[in-house]
């Protein structure tokens, strides 16, 4: 159930290969994101128990899985310390199973609540070991998720040189697996970048860009993050009324999709 909620809250996730239920156990059906939003608010507890319970009698597979399936819901909704210690179970299982898959993501799902939580060395550890796991597996399309999260962790040090250097190799990698949603969410991060090197001319040409592809294909927190980039490109030009406009749609998006965080950034 936790695994066809977190394909809702993010539909281009790609899902992980699980086991089959056991006999006489029966998955929940979900069929939205508002359902599968509500749905993690009312069982968080009991996931963060159950998950900690199958660490204790070293379920391992189910450890890891169950953690990738909480990721989206602990970022968005502000639970990173819960996050921190899901993740950091994660990977202790992945490696007793010595499961290179589960390794990697656990490395970046932990990379990401360490980057939440201003841990920047051990993020920005954990993100290169999972952009090497994922490249060992030949797992492009992950490598380069990877890598626009590894540019935000970048970002946050200051270091824009670098993250627009992740962001490009991200958009680069997506073009040559023509992953069109790949493609729209790095054309957004390059603009983003620019934006905050002073490039805002070059960044709202890519943001543009990028979402006119968000909105066809329907990728809503993207499109609203790329709002957010357009905004503080127009700020950065002076063009205030432009800049409003576009912060208040991206507002008014993410606080339909529940993301707190976003809603008061």
């Amino acid at each position: 159930t936790a695994h066809t909620a977190a394909l809702l809250l993010d539909p281009h996730r790609t899902p992980l290969p699980l086991a089959p239920p056991e006999p006489g156990t029966q998955p929940e059906t979900l069929s939205a994101y508002d359902q599968a939003l509500a749905w993690y608010e009312a069982e968080h507890s009991v996931l963060l128990n159950t998950l900690a319970q199958a660490s204790a009698h070293a379920l391992d597979t189910h450890v890891w899985q169950l953690a990738w399936t909480l990721t989206d819901y602990l970022d968005r909704c502000g639970h990173w310390h819960d996050q921190a210690t899901v993740q950091a179970l994660a990977l202790a299982a992945a490696e007793r199973l010595d499961d290179p898959l589960g390794r990697a993501h656990s490395h970046r799902n932990l990379a990401h609540s360490c980057t939440r939580l201003g841990r920047y060395a051990d993020a920005i550890n954990h993100f290169q070991a999972a952009v090497d796991a994922f490249s060992r597996l030949g797992a492009d399309s992950l490598q380069a998720g990877v890598r626009l999260n590894y540019a935000w962790a970048l970002e946050l040090t200051g270091s824009y040189d670098q993250a627009l250097q992740q962001a490009q190799a991200a958009l680069d990698l997506y073009r040559s697996l023509q992953d069109e949603v790949g493609h729209a969410r790095s054309l957004n991060a390059v603009g983003w970048y620019q934006t905050l090197s002073g490039d805002h001319d070059s960044a709202l040409i890519n943001c543009a860009e990028a979402l006119v592809r968000l909105r066809r294909l329907g990728v809503q927190h993207d499109e609203a993050y790329t709002l957010e980039s357009i905004a503080h490109a127009y700020r950065g030009l002076g063009q205030l009324p432009q800049a409003s406009a576009r912060y208040h749609e991206a507002l008014d998006l993410f606080h339909r999709l529940g993301d707190l965080y976003y809603e008061a950034a």
